[in-house]
């Protein structure tokens, strides 16, 4: 067995366990452990994982530092993992904030502007190409 590979690995101990990122169920980056959210794999005791699962679940409109973005699929991960270890969660939709609506809101006018631009220069194009075909039928080019 190569141990190399978990040598210089980041860890981070929750309930006496050393954790890597793929335990948590939010990671906001994967090389600071202080941004690891939500532990809900403990491998090898299902009664802790099942708690700690429960746990995320009960406190995730609590947990700060999950930005709005991420809250879907991180509440996917952790209902996932409950789903497969028999518990019953409801599936939730989260709301975007009125910035973030905003921020999508632009996003989406400069997208249509864009493909208003790509249209027009297809457009622009094709009319140059029948000039350049009219000229020449035409002799003058």
């Amino acid at each position: 067995m190569d141990k190399r590979k978990y040598v210089n690995r980041k860890m981070k101990t929750v309930d006496g366990f050393h954790l890597t990122a793929e335990a948590f169920a939010y990671v906001g980056d994967p090389h600071n452990p202080s941004t690891w959210k939500l532990p809900i794999i403990f491998r090898g005791d299902v009664k802790r994982t099942v708690n700690h699962i429960k746990n995320a679940i009960s406190r995730f409109d609590e947990v700060k530092g999950i930005p709005a973005t991420a809250r879907q699929s991180t509440w996917l991960v952790i209902r996932g993992a409950a789903l497969s270890h028999g518990l019953c969660v409801p599936d939730k939709s989260f709301a975007t904030t009125p910035d973030e609506k905003a921020q999508a809101k632009v996003e989406d006018a400069a997208q249509v502007m864009t493909e208003q631009k790509t249209e027009e220069q297809a457009a622009i194009a094709q009319a140059d190409e029948l000039t350049e075909r009219m000229l020449r039928k035409l002799g003058l080019e």
